[in-house]
């Protein structure tokens, strides 16, 4: 009875497995049926876009990936007034600018938050958990028109060093991740340093930097990829300076060719593609491996 129990039970895990491979099996398929359609689309002309959707195209035209850095633009204010022309090339740069930069500063500016949160004890550490949960969980619609509000107030909205200041906040998820890591990080590492002389700053750039590096740069990569893909964000703060993803988003309401260039911009998409997909395909060992920490030395 308890063989048959048993049998049955591994059946089950069995064809559990077997449908949980399936389901990813076909999500995969519907994720690569994705890709490949938008880049058998950016190798169409427009009408053939048109008339045959889903085939193969009857001539693979190449030239749409030069004629998008050429036809793919937006408008966008001049400081000094009037307006000019903002186009692929330009938006690459500022989507690199505004998606490296601040992802980097905002997640070691979280490490050494959660770091100091999770290992060290002084007044009001109840208190000022409680605030970032709160302030996290928090719908956003509720903070950004005082959010915009206070920035046009003190004269630095669509201003690119307030990118870089409001980069130090930690009102995300990530600071929950990197709480936990740090508070697993054994304190017997820091003790060891202390010892030798080492101060707290010392000890969190050199031995708990280090050691959590892995998960830090999966938070960066990600926050990166995030940037990247986010359109709303450049919507709302930095007008001025579009992303492609920005660029992509406005051309298709602002352009009068937009309805007629649908190739175009999925070929403009494709190449917005391409640099997250190379960092993954750089970096996805990193991003998989878990992380290793040795023992103290005795």
């Amino acid at each position: 009875m308890k063989k048959r129990t048993l049998l049955q039970r591994n059946d089950a895990r069995s064809l559990a497995g077997i449908i949980a491979c399936i389901l990813l099996a076909f999500y995969v398929l519907t994720l690569l049926a994705i890709l490949i359609w938008g880049l058998l689309s950016s190798l169409k002309g427009p009408l053939e876009f048109q008339t045959n959707l889903f085939g193969l195209p009857k001539k693979y035209r190449f030239e749409n990936y030069s004629l998008a850095f050429e036809e793919l633009y937006v408008q966008v204010r001049r400081p000094t007034g009037g307006r000019r022309k903002v186009q692929l090339l330009e938006m690459f740069f500022w989507s690199v600018t505004t998606s490296s930069i601040p992802a980097i500063i905002n997640v070691f500016f979280t490490a050494l938050c959660s770091y100091t949160l999770a290992k060290y004890k002084f007044g009001m550490r109840n208190t000022f958990f409680n605030v970032m949960l709160f302030v996290m969980v928090m719908p956003i619609i509720n903070s950004l028109p005082s959010n915009l509000e206070f920035v046009h107030k003190i004269g630095v909205y669509d201003k690119l060093p307030w990118l870089l200041v409001s980069s130090c906040t930690i009102w995300t998820g990530q600071w929950m991740i990197l709480y936990a890591i740090y508070k697993s990080v054994s304190w017997e590492y820091a003790e060891a340093a202390f010892i030798d002389g080492a101060g707290h700053h010392r000890v969190f750039w050199t031995i708990m930097v280090p050691m959590t590096i892995g998960p830090i740069f999966v938070l960066i990569l990600l926050s990166f990829i995030t940037r990247w893909n986010d359109y709303q964000f450049t919507l709302v703060w930095y007008p001025s300076y579009p992303t492609i993803a920005y660029g992509l988003y406005v051309f298709q309401f602002t352009n009068a060719q937009a309805a007629s260039s649908e190739p175009i911009q999925i070929t403009a998409a494709v190449l917005s593609a391409l640099p997250c997909l190379a960092l993954f395909i750089a970096f996805k060992d990193k991003m998989m491996n878990s992380l290793t920490m040795g023992g103290l030395k005795g």
